[in-house]
């Protein structure tokens, strides 16, 4: 559980992530795909639920 806070301290500071790409690009397809399992995947591993950081709500809420 340390390791999981730790590792997620960085993202409580973040205010906004911006991925830069061409159109159709690969790299945008897979950070997408990246980003939409991280929080099962940490959850998982973890237990740690990441959908409980404001960023990642922000997030969540701007994509739906």
């Amino acid at each position: 559980m340390q390791i999981a806070a730790k590792v997620a301290a960085p993202l409580a500071r973040t205010n906004e992530i911006v991925i830069l790409s061409g159109e159709g690009s690969r790299v945008t397809r897979e950070v997408n795909h990246l980003l939409a399992e991280l929080p099962v995947s940490v959850n998982a591993l973890t237990g740690v639920d990441l959908s409980k950081i404001p960023l990642l709500q922000k997030i969540g809420s701007a994509q739906a």
